[in-house]
């Protein structure tokens, strides 16, 4: 009793198992359908599952709540302090995973060298992630390659290479269009006036933010139109073009929204006082400039160059020598912490690329140990080719030497065939002449009925395939071949052809033969669609053969058919007769 209940325990088991997955499906789906719009609510669904480690999920299922914990933790702006999840998943991912899982995951990983502040591993993850997309294919997720583009562009910016970062974000820009995602669209392709303000290219910048004002405005995006601003004003300014300045600023102020009700502009874009001053002093409005600085000065640290070297300009402007002093100490100060910080920086750019050094070394040994696994799969595959082309020669030598058996056989019986009339036809004229040896001759026969029976007999128990064969290499089919290559204007067949023909069928066919001849029913063209069809002569080469049309052909196969087999249809005809050819042995 024992055996039965723990096959019930088992099932019970699985099937309560199978369900369990279903579930966990269900859940990473759902999840997975709000990582782009509410990654909140899909890192909620995917920390109220149960714990992998607890439950039954498959090592592919827990790979994927593992990365789709980490896409929505992205999207949730969460910083990551280590890598070695995302290189587990890179990993798997690699091996297992569809292009839009491998791009995720290298996406990941890059985020996380980012975060990290390696910069050169954070640029080389982002590029797989771009070279695991499959752009071809309609599943492909745009969006997240659209991110893709959009850090690698970040990552060139950071490391003052505006050439590559504009590609970067007017792919950023395409693949919005492609989406349908008309705000990036347009915005990828503004942010592109920084990278032509880095090169020098001033007269680019105004360009680009004519063009992109008048593609805001034609999509109702009038706040987004006024703010493409700031860089275009900040080039006028530098040019002392102040009218045209006012303008833009009077447009950028007031209509893009980014402003509150005391002029306070929105956080993170506090450098745009810097312009500001710079108007106020081109129309020498020093206590104007000067309130402005302050107001930058108290931001960020990073804008106190900026802000000291404006003030120590209004200082100058007003011409207050103690002012001038200090804000010059400032200044200089300032700038030095700045350009210690950017030293600073600079060495840990260094550093990251040192140990960048080090990993592509790391790379290149797997390269070489890759090479290696491809030069020996080489030597397998072409060793394979090798041994199968000695086993496909050795197939052809042998079905060759079984075609010559055959063709030995079919000679010998035609010649003894031969041998067989010549010998009547001489016992007849002998039995005439009532000579001594027509006794020799009678036996002569006997011997040879004898001998044509055997290889009849012979014959008879070859496979189809090979009757068919022979039937195929008879020097008569061949001659009858011959008559229906085109252009060849050769006369039909005669009766005496007709005859040879028929008995080609009658030695490898015996009783066939006699199905076909003895039937009363079938018309003589009958017949003969019949014994052309079962030696797989076409339609066509059937016309030539017996003069008529394609259409005939097909009345006389369909009633051959009919009478047969019973079936009016003239494209069984040659499947029924091979049938019959088994059987009728």
């Amino acid at each position: 009793m024992r055996t039965p209940f723990y096959f019930l325990l088992l099932a019970a088991v699985l099937l309560a198992a199978c369900s369990g997955d279903g579930e966990h499906r269900r859940a990473l789906d759902a999840a997975y359908s709000l990582i782009n719009d509410r990654p909140d609510s899909a890192l909620d669904i995917l920390d109220a599952m149960p714990q992998p480690e607890a439950t039954l999920l498959s090592k592919g299922q827990l790979r994927r709540w593992q990365l789709l914990r980490l896409m929505a933790q992205n999207k949730c702006d969460t910083v990551f302090r280590s890598d070695s999840l995302q290189r587990v998943l890179t990993d798997y991912y690699d091996q297992h995973g569809t292009p839009n899982e491998r791009m995720w995951a290298h996406y990941l990983l890059g985020r996380a060298y980012y975060d990290m502040g390696e910069m050169p591993m954070a640029l080389k993850e982002y590029l797989s992630a771009e070279e695991s997309a499959d752009t071809l294919s309609e599943g492909c997720d745009f969006r997240t390659l659209m991110s893709v583009h959009g850090q690698t562009a970040f990552v060139y910016r950071m490391q003052s290479m505006p050439k590559e970062e504009e590609k970067e974000l007017m792919k950023y820009s395409c693949l919005a269009h492609r989406i349908g995602d008309i705000y990036n669209w347009i915005r990828g392709y503004e942010m592109t006036v920084g990278t032509h303000f880095a090169m020098g290219d001033t007269a680019q910048c105004l360009i680009v933010t004519e063009k992109c004002r008048k593609m805001y405005e034609e999509h109702d995006m009038l706040n987004e139109a006024a703010g493409v601003y700031p860089t275009a004003i900040y080039i006028y300014l530098t040019k002392a073009q102040y009218g045209k300045a006012r303008k833009l600023m009077d447009i950028f102020e007031n209509q893009s929204g980014l402003f509150d009700s005391q002029g306070n502009i929105e956080r993170g874009r506090e450098e745009y006082y810097y312009s500001q001053a710079l108007y106020h002093l081109g129309c020498h409005r020093p206590d104007s400039a000067l309130l402005c600085l302050n107001k930058l000065l108290s931001h960020h640290l990073r804008y106190d160059v900026m802000a000291y070297k404006g003030i120590l300009s209004v200082y100058r402007q007003k011409d207050i020598p103690d002012s001038i002093v200090k804000y010059a100490a400032l200044y200089e100060n300032s700038l030095d912490k700045f350009l210690d910080e950017d030293h600073a920086e600079n060495m840990a750019h260094m550093t990251a690329l040192h140990r960048y050094g080090r990993v592509q070394k790391m790379a290149y040994e797997k390269n070489v140990e890759a090479e290696r696994f491809k030069r020996f799969f080489l030597l397998v595959s072409i060793t394979a080719v090798v041994l199968f082309l000695l086993a496909f020669f050795s197939y052809r030598k042998k079905r060759k030497s079984k075609q010559e058996e055959l063709e030995r056989l079919r000679s010998k019986y035609h010649d003894t065939m031969e041998s067989l009339l010549k010998a009547e036809e001489e016992t007849s004229l002998l039995r005439n002449g009532r000579s001594e040896l027509l006794s020799m001759k009678e036996e002569e026969i006997a011997t040879l009925h004898k001998r044509l029976q055997i290889m009849q007999l012979e014959i008879s128990e070859l496979p189809l395939s090979d009757k068919e064969t022979l039937l195929k290499n008879n020097e008569v089919v061949k001659d009858f071949k011959k008559k229906t290559i085109p252009k060849a204007k050769m006369d039909l067949p005669s009766d005496e052809e007709w005859n040879r023909l028929w008995d080609v069928l009658k030695s490898t066919f015996p009783n066939y033969y006699a199905f076909i001849t003895q039937n009363k029913e079938l018309t003589t063209q009958e017949k003969k669609v019949c014994l052309l069809t079962i030696m797989f002569f076409s339609n066509t080469e059937m016309t030539v053969l017996l003069g008529t049309s394609m259409q005939r052909i097909t009345n006389a196969k369909t009633s051959a058919n009919s009478k047969l087999f019973f079936e009016k249809n003239a494209k069984t005809l040659l499947p029924n007769l091979r049938r019959s050819l088994q059987i009728k042995k």
